[in-house]
């Protein structure tokens, strides 16, 4: 059983435009990786579409700005046991 996070390793971020950039990270096992945007706005409300990193929630899932942080995946016969 592997119980080691994997590690995340920044490839390359790049700013392709004003409002778009570019990130590519790598694992350094077999997996996805999810990404979720948040600005680093620290104003006394949100706007628009977009989540501040003070609003990211790890409850409820239909929230906006919902933060998994567990891996998904299936098992494997034979793998694990």
């Amino acid at each position: 059983l592997d119980s080691t996070p994997p590690v995340i390793i920044v490839v390359s971020r790049e700013a392709l435009a004003e409002d778009t950039i570019q990130v590519t990270l790598q694992l350094n096992e077999p997996g996805t990786l999810w990404c979720q945007i948040a600005d680093k706005d620290s104003s006394a409300a949100a706007t628009g579409t977009h989540c501040r990193d003070m609003d990211v929630t790890f409850a409820p899932p239909t929230d906006k700005c919902f933060f998994e942080t567990w891996i998904k995946g299936v098992s494997r016969a034979g793998f694990g046991t």
